[in-house]
């Protein structure tokens, strides 16, 4: 069906606004890793947004509750667990074994395989244009988290980084991460047909919550160290705008716009938290991270001129 260009518009407003507030609540939670591990944050920020989209279907916009369809079910549930539960937890195994400079770089094939996915699975013409403004776009964030983590690790040891850079297991995570958010990102366009977005949504969170639930329980049997109360208040807070609203948004993103376009905007988090990260966290504006602006920024619009 196509989707009237105004609407299309709004619905890439709205990803770019859930894809600022991803960005910044990362941020956010990089400033707190010294007191509070992944695994907390994960969960955290799942469970702080459990209640958020209760209220908003139960209380605030569906007094009625809500209508999904049992056959959209599966799809919504393997969205949540392929993106924010395997992919997430893939992503950070690879960080932590070949560091962010690399790691992200390779996950960031994701938007390009969602694309391909969409014109396999979902039928969608392959527009020229639109795939140069996904690469373009994969290009110029990778380059603005390069440099980040090269001035992050550049005041700290950067031996274990070096020892690290060719960890097979580490490669091969970076990119079955961006192969499980790609797959997570085409079968949440799947289970939306025909469901309302804020529905859609309050299933995944929901089967989200309760998938990380043993993870925590794990970890933390494991000697994970237990969070601090300042930290988890941060995180709490954080998630509740990035993962509670942000959710939301990106879950009506994928239903107005499609797979594909979604996860280019996606993608582009890191540019919207590069002012946070250059006054909060003290980083600096190098021509790399520029130039990784200019083709982040660019690559957004060809997607928006490839409609």
């Amino acid at each position: 069906m196509a989707v009237p260009p105004e609407l299309f518009l709004a619905g890439v407003f709205m990803g770019i606004t859930a894809a600022a507030l991803f960005g910044i609540s990362n941020v956010v939670y990089k400033s707190q890793s010294a007191e509070i591990q992944p695994t907390a944050i994960n969960a955290f920020k799942m469970w702080i947004a459990l209640p958020v989209i209760f209220v908003t279907v139960f209380l605030l916009l569906y007094p009625t509750g809500f209508n999904v369809p049992l056959t959209s079910i599966p799809f919504l549930a393997g969205s949540i667990i392929f993106g924010a539960g395997l992919g997430d937890l893939m992503y950070l195994t690879s960080q932590s074994r070949i560091g962010v400079s690399r790691a992200f770089p390779i996950a960031m094939i994701f938007p390009l395989v969602t694309y391909l996915f969409s014109i396999i699975f979902l039928g969608e013409a392959l527009r020229i244009i639109r795939l140069a403004g996904a690469l373009l776009a994969v290009v110029g964030v990778s380059l603005i988290t390069r440099e980040q983590a090269k001035q992050e690790a550049a005041s700290q040891s950067l031996e274990s980084e070096v020892q690290k850079s060719w960890d097979k297991i580490g490669i091969a995570l970076a990119v079955l991460a961006a192969f499980c958010w790609a797959t997570a990102t085409v079968i949440l366009q799947i289970g939306l047909i025909g469901v309302d977005p804020i529905d859609a949504n309050l299933i995944r969170i929901t089967v989200g919550s309760l998938f990380l639930l043993p993870i925590f329980l794990i970890a933390r049997k494991r000697g994970m160290p237990k969070p601090t109360k300042r930290a988890s208040k941060i995180v709490l807070v954080a998630g509740f705008f990035g993962m509670g609203i942000g959710s939301l948004l990106y879950v009506s993103t994928v239903a107005i716009t499609g797979a594909a376009v979604t996860s280019v905007v996606a993608a582009s988090a890191p540019l919207f938290a590069l002012p946070l990260a250059i006054f909060y966290l003290k980083e600096k504006i190098t021509p790399l991270i520029l130039l990784g602006t200019l083709f982040t920024v660019l690559g957004i619009w060809l997607v928006i001129l490839g409609f």
